[in-house]
């Protein structure tokens, strides 16, 4: 309503103004017909210039007047949002509500670790190094560092707990569970577990 309003009002405002500027023609025989009319187009254009100015200073100046402002914005302070409830039907599924077998369902290959190998570069490395040895850019960062992947308390585990610690360890969850796709994670305990067998 207020953008129309102010069109309203420019266009009422260049009605009268050209009504003004514009007049009738003079009677001066000797003037020539053309010299009149070029006379009334400078007229005419001079207003249409200085009030589409106007117009287009006024129309910018309300924009930025009447815009949002960040204190009508929506805001939410900590622990203050609450998630939308689900869609009816749906039922929220974890990875610790999974069943994870125990033991490792792939063979026991040098094409199965090699492969882990390579999605370990992906997912583990920068954290845990190359060779699980914590050397890597992003576990450098870490307070407490990283574990050993080489390590007898990493070792000791079983496969099926190998898999979970690495998708809900600590410094792990909730990232790796939803990044890691299913069919690599097993690779990647295959290798874990070979880099045990690699140290002395």
């Amino acid at each position: 309503m207020k953008k129309r309003r102010i069109l309203s009002w420019l266009f009422k405002t260049a009605s009268v103004a050209y009504a003004l500027f514009s007049g009738p023609l003079p009677q001066d025989e000797t003037a020539r017909p053309s010299k009149k009319r070029f006379r009334r187009l400078i007229k005419v254009a001079a207003v249409v210039v200085v009030f589409g100015a106007v117009g287009v200073a006024t129309t910018a100046a309300y924009l930025m007047l009447s815009g949002p402002r960040m204190r009508i914005q929506p805001k939410y302070f900590p622990y203050q949002a609450q998630m939308p409830p689900l869609p009816a039907g749906i039922m929220p599924v974890s990875l610790l509500q999974e069943s994870v077998a125990s033991d490792n369902p792939l063979p026991d290959t040098e094409r199965t670790v090699a492969t882990g190998r390579v999605y370990y570069g992906y997912y583990c490395a920068f954290c845990h190094g190359a060779a699980g040895e914590v050397v890597g850019p992003v576990g450098r960062s870490y307070v407490p560092a990283p574990t050993r992947l080489w390590s007898p308390q990493v070792q000791a585990l079983s496969d099926g707990q190998l898999y979970r610690a690495m998708l809900t360890g600590p410094g792990h969850e909730p990232v790796l569970e939803y990044v890691i796709d299913p069919h690599m994670r097993w690779y990647i305990v295959s290798y874990v577990r070979a880099l045990g067998s690699q140290r002395p």
